[in-house]
Formats: structure tokens, sequence, C-alpha cells
């Protein structure tokens, strides 16, 4: 693990617009980038035109999905994708409201099986999905705990 990486965020303000998340994923990647992580609907597509162009120039940078596994979609760029199993969620959702215990929320997280990583296809060293898996692995034992956007008052 590198404890110097560096993480850059940038918001566009809009799911939708692939030209926002182009301009975004250019302008972090002038800045260093080497994994872009996007957090986007129909503006993935900008950040995986980013990603293949900057290819094209013969400089590898990844991309990581979000919602499905995307390596079908941009197999030369995708490293990964955060998968979010719907299916499992709603039944999970279903058997809450069944015996009386639902909350409201759809429960989306790595320690119930509705979030996971996809495939890496050998483009990740085997040290390194060790050490994400065992980061799982402790996530879900509550050693390590984490802050997101969503718990900011």
């Amino acid at each position: 693990m590198n404890p110097d990486i560096q993480v850059m965020t940038t918001f566009t303000g809009d799911f939708e617009d692939p030209i926002k998340a182009k301009e975004a994923a250019v302008s972090q990647m002038e800045s260093g980038a080497d994994v872009l992580v996007y957090f986007v609907d129909a503006g993935m597509t900008g950040v995986i035109a980013a990603a293949e162009e900057e290819l094209a120039t013969g400089h590898q940078v990844w991309t990581i999905g979000k919602g499905s596994d995307q390596y079908e979609l941009a197999q030369d760029v995708m490293l990964t994708s955060v998968v979010y199993d719907y299916g499992e969620s709603m039944k999970i959702v279903l058997e809450d409201i069944y015996n009386g215990t639902t909350n409201g929320v759809m429960p989306l997280d790595l320690s119930n099986g509705c979030v996971y990583l996809a495939d890496y296809r050998d483009r990740v060293p085997e040290e390194t999905v060790t050490l994400v898996n065992d980061t799982i692995e402790k996530i879900n034992a509550g050693e390590i705990t984490y802050t997101t956007q969503y718990d900011v008052e």
C-alpha cells in the first residue's frame, strides 16, 4: 500500500453529463491521477472516453466502474467495478418487512454482500488483492471504521 497516495475529488453537479464528467477526468489526469473512480450515471461515458484517449497516447489510466461490472463497456481501461447487488438488497428489505423490522433504508454495504468489487481480471497484483480482501474483512468485523459524505451533518 502506498501511504503517499493522493485522493482527488471533483463534483460535476450532474450525474448525466458526459462532457462535464470528461472534463473532470481530464483535469484529474492532468493533476497526475492514475485511477478514476466515478459515481455518475450517463456521465460515465465521459470518464471512460477520457481514459481511453489517454491510453491512446501510451499512458494507462484505469477506471473503476459503479453499479455493475462494467468491464465489457471499456475492457482496456476498466480495472474493476463497485457492484451493487440490488437483488440481494431487496431480499433483505423483504425479510425486514416480513419480520416487521424495516427501517426504510436500502441495505447496500459490504457486510451483507450487497456491495462488492468485480473481478480484477489479473490486472491487480495478488498481494494487493489480498490486502483489499483483508481490509474488507476488517471493515466487516468492525476493526476498521470510516465515514462517508453521507455521515457529515
